[in-house]
């Protein structure tokens, strides 16, 4: 009985770290997903087929579409930091992580936050108020790819 309890259990949980689901505003319906994140592919609404991927993420570099080449990266990930292309030069942030808000260039500023993230609500600037969520998501979801989907 355990082990089909510990079975069930480990399948349930599976199926929650499968997928990560993007919801448009306040929203946890079916109907309302964006976008869904899988091994480090960003994926339009429901789909995980091939030619939905919208970007993907290696770690470093976020890609254009399913493509791994050089020629397509368009954002670099270094240091909590989100540079234009391949570059990892102070002239080329486009944005700075700081654990929970996203700031605009290489700023840390109150006035300069592009959006707060709590591991399940993305609002609006620096706001804490539920009327600013602009995106749900299931889990938590790599602060680079929400970068991606906010800014470009």
């Amino acid at each position: 009985m355990k082990k089909l309890l510990f079975i069930i259990n480990f399948i349930i949980c599976s199926l929650c770290i499968y997928s990560q689901n993007i919801y448009y505003g306040n929203s946890n319906y079916t109907s309302d997903i964006m976008a869904n994140v899988k091994d480090g592919k960003l994926y339009e609404g429901r789909s995980t087929y091939y030619h939905n991927v919208l970007f993907n993420f290696d770690g470093k570099y976020i890609y254009r579409g399913n493509s791994r080449y050089s020629s397509d990266i368009i954002a670099t990930w270094y240091k909590n930091r989100l540079y234009r292309g391949k570059s990892t030069y102070m002239s080329d942030i486009v944005a700075t992580w700081n654990g929970r808000t996203m700031y605009y260039g290489n700023s840390n500023y109150y006035n300069d936050a592009l959006f707060n993230y709590d591991g399940k609500y993305l609002k609006r600037y620096n706001s804490r108020f539920r009327s600013d969520i602009i995106l749900t998501t299931s889990s938590r979801v790599h602060p680079a790819i929400l970068g991606i989907i906010m800014i470009f």
